[in-house]
């Protein structure tokens, strides 16, 4: 999403053929703009969003040595997301997951959504979030078939690749660098959890290790939270303010 000013209007009926001609310079870079909307005066990209959601997507290997019972996709991404549950709907001081100087208003931002699907090698959910709605099956529509497809297409030559975790995050706030701090450091915190029994013991235990990543989260300590690497993550959708309907 991003903001801009041209030198006169834009005439209502010619907004396709301004599209097509910034799709034609955007292309050069594989970008493609989707859609054009005439806004307020006052709108800013970035500060009149008042929600973002974000996908990322980690191929899980079976050599990977930092998350133990790779092979258990189901196992990794149950762990993730009730670690990330008890965040959910709270509003929370992200300073320690963040990088560099916040160009936010405020360090406190709340997750709405939080969660993580589990996918094998062939596409299939191995786990999903929310069993009982049958709205949320996939973490996006088609991403299965999507994911069979890389597989198959050889997009991970070389490794043998097991499935792969799908995390969906929505917030009403991001700070710098957020989304991959808070994707490696619950995966750090899922690894240690998973390391420490079977499913039985993670059972028995588990109203202790689910508070783990959120009193992370409370110690604002950026010291232990490198960011994942970029090429997992995706912005996947922009809420914003009323002001975007208005014209100039």
């Amino acid at each position: 999403l991003v903001s801009f000013v041209t030198p006169h209007p834009i005439p209502e009926d010619a907004n396709q053929a301004f599209l097509t001609c910034v799709n034609s310079l955007a292309e050069e870079r594989d970008l493609t703009v989707q859609h054009l909307q005439r806004v307020d005066s006052s709108f800013h990209a970035t500060f009149c969003t008042v929600a973002r959601e974000y996908l990322y997507v980690l191929p899980l290997l079976s050599s990977d040595s930092m998350l133990p019972f790779t092979s258990d996709v189901d196992r990794v991404a149950h762990v993730c997301t009730e670690l990330l549950r008890p965040v959910v709907g709270v509003e929370l001081d992200y300073f320690g997951m963040s990088a560099g100087n916040p160009r936010t208003k405020s360090n406190v931002c709340t997750l709405q959504t939080a969660a993580c699907w589990g996918y094998d090698r062939e596409g299939c959910v191995a786990f999903r979030p929310f069993p009982a709605d049958e709205t949320e099956t996939e973490v996006v529509p088609g991403f299965g078939a999507s994911w069979k497809q890389l597989v198959e297409n050889d997009a991970y030559t070389g490794v043998d690749v097991v499935g792969c975790l799908a995390f969906r995050i929505k917030g009403d706030r991001f700070l710098r660098r957020m989304v991959r701090k808070v994707i490696n450091s619950v995966l750090q915190e899922a690894a240690f959890v998973l390391g420490q029994g079977d499913g039985d013991t993670l059972q028995q235990q588990q109203h202790g290790w689910e508070q783990n990543w959120k009193r992370r989260v409370e110690l604002k300590d950026r010291s232990q939270n490198e960011p994942a690497p970029s090429e997992g993550l995706c912005l996947w959708s922009v809420e914003v303010g009323e002001n975007i309907s208005k014209s100039t």
